[in-house]
């Protein structure tokens, strides 16, 4: 009886583990003006369940670009299907950031690119690939904050 209920119990434990499982993608922080890669930027990725939580910044990862302009985020899918991402002291080059989230399964399923209204530098997707735009701030934007 006693082996029963331990086996019953290890079951349990190894079913539990394999259910959460995390997914990652990569985000590519590119100036918008240039597409030179930003490097060694501290990005805001603000996510939720959905794009409402998202934007109530449901959960919130801060990663850090390397110096090829990319950072990895790793997160609980169940948790994050929708995100925002800001780039630290930097404009974002698409109308109304804090207005616009992006769907998870769209990023891992074909990969997906901010709009950029900065310039004309449209990026190559590939799936698990968000790509964001920005630049640096103006002085008047600078003084705005």
């Amino acid at each position: 009886m006693i082996k029963t209920i331990c086996i019953l119990a290890l079951i349990a434990g190894f079913s539990s583990a394999v259910v959460a499982q995390d997914s990652e993608m990569t985000i590519q922080a590119l100036n918008g003006k240039n597409g030179k890669p930003l490097v060694h930027r501290r990005l805001l990725v603000f996510g939720g369940k959905t794009a409402e939580a998202a934007s109530h910044q449901e959960t919130i990862f801060d990663v850090t670009t390397d110096g090829n302009g990319f950072a990895r985020v790793v997160f609980d899918p169940a948790k994050t299907r929708w995100i925002e991402v800001f780039a630290d002291f930097l404009t974002l080059c698409h109308n109304k950031p804090n207005l616009v989230q992006f769907s998870v399964d769209t990023i891992l399923s074909t990969g997906f690119a901010s709009p950029n209204h900065c310039g004309k530098i449209v990026p190559l997707v590939k799936p698990g690939q968000f790509t964001v735009f920005a630049r640096p701030a103006t002085l008047r934007e600078k003084m705005a904050w």
